[in-house]
């Protein structure tokens, strides 16, 4: 039922999932350096419609039709799907690319990577939250290998908005994956009832760190801050360049239907759009991730105007 007013849903932020889109691709272009399939030296490639036998064209947003010549960091700036699909070939075993083609390569391989290497961002696993009811999200069937490179996108597997936030959070510290924590500390009262001495700190607990050098990271770290500060004409983040706080990000998009609490749309065409980011960039206070589900729009931009809310409120608090 449609009330017209803002609800709270505190804690579908870790008890709900989605498919994200675009916002993993970070984590797309770090597992390519991860399985070696790309490399500082070596990470340049054609951005271009894929056509396989029986099914239809995949291809970039901004790209439909021609070849766009990309590296890693530029892949990020405009959101490439065609890089990141062709990162996923390469994990395969599947390094030339004719069109119309039967697709072949060992998808098996590149489900089992892939999610691997997600996971050390936390996604697709639980994020270890001091607070019951986490979902680790949901992996889709492997049904046939063009899904394989629909995950490479985001555009396959679900995850929770706290998953994005550990994800992000993971590369904006230098690769510690963090357990997220409700309760900071406790504390006992005074005789006038107010807050009283420490009786428990709990203190940050490491899950892991991402298996890469930090050179890499860094790497990323460079296409995070030009999908907001960029030239390329397709950066997705733009819009907030004029902040003052020096923000890195990513947006994403992704196709969807409506599974929601109206019976009557159940399966109806939707957009889910999020955003992943930190700030400032070269020395990350704040991370956070944004997802607008069931939206009528695939307008990433549309989106924006939340997390520089967000980074006002953190970075301009109320004396």
């Amino acid at each position: 039922m449609s009330t017209g007013e803002v609800g709270d849903d505190t804690l579908g932020v870790f008890t709900t999932q989605y498919t994200m889109g675009s916002s993993v691709k970070a984590a797309s272009v770090l597992a390519g350096y991860m399985d070696e399939v790309i490399s500082l030296d070596d990470n340049v490639m054609i951005d271009k419609p894929l056509k396989f036998a029986e099914t239809k064209s995949k291809s970039s947003w901004f790209n439909r039709n021609g070849s766009i010549v990309l590296n890693d960091t530029t892949a990020l700036e405009v959101s490439s799907n065609s890089y990141m699909m062709q990162l996923a070939m390469r994990m395969g075993g599947k390094y030339h690319y004719t069109p119309g083609e039967t697709l072949k390569m060992n998808s098996e391989a590149v489900f089992k990577k892939l999610r691997y290497y997600y996971s050390q961002f936390g996604l697709g696993v639980p994020t270890g939250i001091d607070i019951p009811g986490e979902t680790a999200g949901l992996k889709g069937k492997e049904s046939n290998p063009g899904l394989a490179l629909d995950l490479a996108f985001g555009q396959f597997d679900t995850y929770t908005t706290l998953q994005l936030a550990q994800y992000i959070s993971t590369i904006a510290n230098g690769g510690n994956r963090i357990t997220p924590r409700i309760v900071k500390e406790i504390r006992g009262t005074n005789e006038q009832g107010e807050l009283g001495e420490l009786k428990k700190a709990f203190t940050p607990k490491i899950l892991n760190h991402i298996e890469i050098e930090d050179k890499y990271i860094n790497r990323i770290k460079t296409g995070l801050y030009n999908v907001v500060h960029g030239s390329n004409q397709y950066g997705t983040g733009k819009k907030l360049a004029s902040s003052p706080y020096d923000i890195a990000g990513k947006t994403g998009t992704a196709q969807a239907f409506y599974s929601g609490p109206i019976e009557s749309a159940n399966m109806t065409a939707v957009w889910n759009l999020t955003f992943v980011g930190y700030a400032p960039s070269e020395n990350p206070q704040i991370a956070i991730s944004v997802a607008l589900p069931f939206m009528d729009t695939d307008k990433e931009d549309a989106i924006l105007d939340i997390p520089k809310k967000v980074f006002d409120a953190y970075f301009e608090p109320e004396s």
